[in-house]
């Protein structure tokens, strides 16, 4: 299914993005299909209800053209690929790989940024629950997460809600 939507994704999104007219009538392999992280491009074959073929060799070249939402779009289906496919050592080995990429960075920074903003809210939230003064807890805050006073503030504010 991921698959499926994936290259149904880049045939009606990018074909006419391209100059490409028609319809893609079924998606036909290219070749076997073999995950590696280390190629910058992936490669389609359309075959078009005009009886033609479209070969669509994708070839990043630039970060700076893809916004953060294609980035977060892109990201689900690697995930969901690889936990439909690969087997446990076969996902340890992707692991391996994807931790030198910057799609590795990425999901590092992302568990980082959810790691600390628990924190901040668990912080917060146990303390107001105790009774713990506002300034004290603005100066845990800060010296705790490295926060400034108004970053500080502002998560009292939006988290002080949730009790």
């Amino acid at each position: 299914m991921a698959l499926k939507t994936a290259v149904q994704y880049f045939g009606e999104e990018l074909m006419p993005l391209l100059g490409i007219k028609g319809k893609a009538e079924y998606i036909a392999p290219t070749e076997i299909v073999k995950l590696e992280a280390r190629d910058l491009y992936q490669d389609f074959n359309y075959a078009m209800k005009e009886k033609c073929w479209v070969h669509l060799k994708i070839l990043q070249t630039s970060q700076d053209c893809i916004t953060q939402l294609e980035l977060e779009k892109m990201q689900a289906v690697l995930y969901t690929f690889a936990d439909k496919f690969l087997t446990g050592d076969e996902l340890n080995n992707v692991k391996e790989v994807l931790v030198m990429t910057k799609l590795g960075q990425m999901i590092f920074n992302d568990g980082i940024e959810e790691g600390l903003e628990k924190g901040i809210r668990a912080l917060i939230l146990d303390n107001l629950e105790e009774g713990v003064r506002e300034e004290r807890i603005l100066e845990k805050l800060q010296k705790r997460f490295s926060l400034t006073r108004t970053e500080a503030a502002e998560k009292l504010r939006e988290y002080k809600t949730q009790l």
